[in-house]
């Protein structure tokens, strides 16, 4: 695939460029009235980033999920 930006290989990602490229999903932080953290991209994940790419265009290999 070809990547939108800057991907850190074993992140989620999904395709929301408008030039079709993956792009990596960034981490919500959800607090449910404690002091932990997790997150959330369910339904926005198109897969996992195979490798790193460092600017917009590269091409990478992912692991397509849905």
């Amino acid at each position: 695939m070809k990547a939108g930006g800057a991907i850190t290989r074993g992140s989620a990602v999904y395709g929301a460029d408008s030039n079709k490229r993956v792009v990596e999903l960034e981490d919500q932080a959800v607090d449910e009235s404690g002091t932990a953290t997790y997150t959330i991209y369910y339904n926005r994940k198109l897969g996992t980033a195979l490798e790193s790419s460092t600017t917009a265009d590269d091409l990478i290999f992912i692991f397509v999920g849905k």
